[in-house]
């Protein structure tokens, strides 16, 4: 669906403060088939449409896996979780004052807190859209996570992310449902 224009400021912003929703470069860092032929899909921009600048070469480039290609778990749910909810879920996001950050960088299990990524974390603000669960993420226990429930729901009031889409996003919803189930069991307590 596409939002009215006073829906679009919540994800936008106002000017002159406003962002752009799109796929970032890391998202893109991948070799694609054109014409039969395997590039990266970076370099066929830059073939194609021309740059100001040459980007530096692909492997030095930040990149992110498939969400749903071969690498570990918890880096395709991360990858999944930046490309459709870290526009707002980022310390620069719409959201940011809710401290849910589900971007590349505050994502990363080495270096981010449990918190900071929704684990065992009671949500600042939600309306009544928890579905009378207590916290975000509950690990081993999707069915008990805010975030399952929201992301699995069609319900205007209820559905993540609340603009933009009204279907649910069965593969997406499979990967996060697979990724909390994954986590070693903590009732939160």
């Amino acid at each position: 669906t596409v939002p009215n224009t006073n829906e679009c400021t919540d994800c936008h912003g106002t000017a002159p403060n406003t962002h752009l929703l799109g796929v970032r470069s890391r998202q893109l860092n991948h070799d694609a088939v054109y014409d039969g032929v395997s590039e990266n899909q970076i370099d066929r921009v830059g073939e194609v449409l021309g740059f100001a600048s040459a980007p530096p070469p692909a492997a030095e480039r930040p990149t992110m896996p498939d969400p749903f290609g071969d690498a570990p778990l918890v880096d395709r749910a991360r990858a999944y979780l930046d490309a459709n909810c870290a526009h707002c879920h980022s310390a620069e996001g719409a959201v940011n004052q809710k401290a849910l950050f589900f971007d590349w960088e505050h994502s990363d299990p080495a270096s981010a807190t449990p918190l900071d990524i929704g684990i065992c974390k009671v949500p600042t603000s939600a309306g009544g859209a928890t579905c009378e669960r207590i916290y975000d993420i509950v690990p081993g226990a999707p069915d008990e996570s805010i975030l399952m429930c929201r992301v699995e729901s069609d319900e205007p009031k209820v559905i993540m992310p609340p603009l933009g889409r009204r279907l649910v996003h069965d593969e997406g919803a499979a990967l996060l449902r697979e990724w909390i189930a994954a986590m070693p069991a903590d009732d939160c307590h």
